[in-house]
C-alpha cells in the first residue's frame, strides 16, 4: 500500500530521505514509530521488479543525521542485497533442476531396467538398428541365434548388423531394413537350412519414428518351426 516509508518507496520505486520523520505528512500513527527522526530507505530489486525495501533510522534522542554519502551507501547495500537474493534464487533453481534431473535419471534407470527385463525374458529374438544398420539394442536370444546360424562371436551394440551375414543373405536383409526405414511395417518368413535340419522364423519389421523422423528399425523374430 502507498502508506508510510515502505509503502512510498515500494510505490514510487525510488529511495526516500526524511530529515524529520515526525514532520512527514505520511508518517505512521503507530506509537512504535513516534520516536523516529531521520529516516532513509531504498528499494530492493529483482530484475525490473521491486521485491523489498531496506531502511535505516535515527531516533529523536540521537543527534545524528543521515547525509548523502550514507544514502548512497544504503542504495549500494540494496544492490548487493538484490545480487545476493538473485544468487540464492539461482542456486535454488539449479538445485531444483538437479533434483528433477536426478528423479528423471532414476525413473529412466527403472524404465531401462524394466525394458531390459522385458527384452531378455522372452524366447523371441529382439533387436533394433539405426539408419546406418548399426545394432542399438539386442537381447541374448538374438545373439545366440546369430552365433548358432552364422558362427558370429563378436556381434555387439554399435556393430553393423549386416557385417556378420553370409554374402548371399546380406542383400536380402538389407532390403528388409530399407523397407522399414522407408516407413513400412511388415513381416516375412525366413527359412534357414542347416546341415541336419531346417528352421523357420517369422520376422516383424517396424520403423522407429521420433520427432526427428525415422531413426531406425525394431525387429522381432519368432521361431515357428514347430
Amino acid at each position: 500500500q502507498n502508506e508510510d516509508v515502505v509503502g512510498v518507496v515500494w510505490h514510487t520505486q525510488q529511495s526516500l530521505f526524511l530529515d524529520n520523520y515526525q514532520d512527514w505528512v505520511k508518517r505512521s500513527p503507530n506509537k512504535n514509530f513516534a520516536r523516529l527522526k531521520s529516516v532513509i530507505a531504498a528499494p530492493i530489486w529483482n530484475d525490473d521488479t521491486v521485491i523489498g525495501v531496506i531502511g535505516l533510522s535515527h531516533l529523536e534522542s540521537d543527534p545524528k543525521q543521515f547525509n548523502q554519502s550514507e544514502i548512497e551507501s544504503l542504495e549500494l547495500f540494496s544492490e548487493l542485497t538484490s545480487v545476493a537474493i538473485a544468487n540464492v534464487q539461482l542456486v535454488e533453481a539449479s538445485q531444483n533442476e538437479l533434483n528433477e534431473r536426478l528423479v528423471f535419471e532414476q525413473t529412466l534407470g527403472i524404465d531401462q531396467t524394466n525394458l531390459t527385463a522385458l527384452v531378455e525374458n522372452t524366447q523371441d529374438s529382439i533387436w533394433s538398428i539405426d539408419v546406418n544398420f548399426n545394432v542399438v539394442i539386442m537381447n541374448e536370444t538374438f545373439r545366440q541365434i546369430r552365433q548358432f546360424l552364422y558362427e558370429e562371436d563378436d556381434l555387439e551394440r554399435g556393430k553393423n548388423v549386416l557385417a556378420g551375414l553370409p554374402e548371399y543373405e546380406r542383400d536380402e536383409w538389407r532390403q528388409y531394413y530399407e523397407r522399414a526405414l522407408s516407413g513400412e511395417y511388415f513381416s516375412v518368413e525366413i527359412h534357414e537350412i542347416l546341415d541336419d535340419f531346417e528352421i523357420y522364423f517369422e520376422v516383424s519389421f517396424s520403423p522407429i519414428i521420433s520427432s526427428a523422423g525415422i531413426t531406425g528399425v525394431a525387429c522381432i523374430a519368432r521361431d515357428i518351426t514347430s
